[in-house]
């Protein structure tokens, strides 16, 4: 890190070249100045997901929720109090809000029994396996970052403002993905993992196909009404001060692409920590590898007569490809019949809600003028017949299941 943090800090704007060649040279020396505060915040943020680990070692979460809304909380702050000639405090924020998040986790770990002793030995084969684990993950995760990454590259080659439109527009679902699939892989892959060690693969499957399904069901409904609705929801959130219609309308419809790809990114990141349960790390590198070169080569095709919207648009298909390719590898690898009954679980939940959004769209969303309100009733509407719709197709056996826990869970409240 200390590495890569001077090399950064020297390098700057080479670094900024890099990632967004198309801005304007004045636009580049305010990001440059901004890189090299906030590439100081590596530290405490990679120190934060160690301390957060060891709490989730002892079956403690509580600390992830915590982390989320300080931190989260301290750069709204600095957002408030920073302006034009003050624009340095958006990055002095991002450093202190993970300081202090990094603070949260440690002394959360300290309650859990964390101490530090200072150990180099070149001989622990530990370590080895550490990093023979870990590349294949570094290498995943590099090239789903890489994905966004390649938007905002051609994304500094549109008009003005375009990078921060497609900012904004990733920026909704990527909070759907990240507060429900995250949580869920966060919360079940311990188990997964406890299950192949004690190689029982009979609960593996069936808990690993609920939880996938309940992704599906979460997720399917925010894609759908963020498609159908991306117009009313850009203007109430961001038409603000000098955001404008010009600039809502690029963010909105870049939006509606984003959108599409709510449910694939959330599934296919479930999926890969499948395979990593498994302690297969490989194939799910090779796969999202190939989505990503799938990302750039569509990226290149679709900016050229979409613009902004075919590089969204671009990043959600190489989502579905990537779905598609890790629940086939999955079943021909494990058997598990898992992935394949997920998969027709999420096509079922999005015609679903697509469907019924549609039809939202079509009433609800004309006949209600104001943008706040139609979001409000429209969105209660969705959700109430998404969710009636969705018990109605269940089969008779799950449903009957369903319905058992609701009257065993009211007996127990009464």
């Amino acid at each position: 890190m200390i590495v890569g943090t001077l090399f950064i800090g020297l390098l700057g704007k080479g670094v900024i070249y890099c990632f967004a060649p198309g801005i304007s040279e004045e636009t580049r020396n305010y990001a440059t100045l901004m890189l090299r505060i906030v590439i100081f915040s590596i530290f405490p943020l990679i120190y934060a997901h160690i301390f957060q680990g060891y709490s989730q070692l002892s079956g403690r979460f509580r600390m992830t929720s915590v982390y989320g809304i300080a931190t989260n909380t301290i750069i709204i702050i600095f957002v408030l109090i920073s302006n034009q000639n003050h624009f340095y405090f958006l990055s002095i924020g991002y450093v202190f809000a993970y300081a202090l998040g990094m603070l949260i986790c440690y002394f959360e770990a300290r309650s859990n029994g964390y101490k530090y002793r200072f150990v180099f030995d070149i001989k622990d084969s530990k370590i080895k396996k550490i990093i023979l684990l870990t590349l294949p993950l570094m290498v995943e995760d590099v090239s789903a970052s890489l994905s966004l990454v390649v938007d905002k590259v051609l994304g500094s080659y549109l008009e003005s403002g375009a990078i921060s439109a497609l900012g904004y527009a990733s920026t909704l679902g990527n909070i759907a993905s990240t507060m429900i699939a995250s949580a869920i892989i966060t919360a079940t892959y311990p188990v997964y993992s406890k299950y192949v060690v004690e190689r029982n693969l009979e609960d593996y499957k069936n808990t690993f196909e609920k939880y996938g399904m309940l992704i599906s069901v979460l997720l399917a409904p925010i894609s759908a009404f963020m498609f159908f609705f991306a117009k009313e929801i850009t203007v109430v959130i961001f038409e603000h001060g000098a955001f404008g219609n010009a600039s809502s309308q690029i963010v909105w419809e870049a939006m509606a692409c984003y959108a599409l790809g709510i449910i694939p990114c959330g599934i296919q990141s479930y999926l890969v920590r499948g395979f990593y349960s498994m302690k297969e790390t490989k194939l799910p590198v090779i796969i999202k590898v190939e989505a990503l070169l799938c990302n750039i080569v569509l990226n290149l095709v679709l900016i050229q007569c979409m613009k902004h919207m075919g590089i969204a648009l671009s990043t959600s298909i190489s989502y579905f490809l990537a779905m598609i390719l890790l629940t086939i590898v999955f079943e021909k690898k494990f058997k598990m019949n898992a992935c394949y009954k997920i998969g027709l679980f999420v096509l079922k939940d999005s015609i679903i809600a697509f469907g019924f959004a549609c039809v939202i769209r079509l009433t609800l969303g004309r006949i209600i003028c104001n943008n706040l309100l139609n979001i409000l009733v429209s969105g209660v509407a969705f959700i109430v017949g998404f969710g009636i719709l969705s018990i109605l197709t269940l089969d008779k056996d799950t449903r009957k299941g369903f319905i058992l826990k609701i009257n065993v869970r009211m007996r127990r409240d009464d």
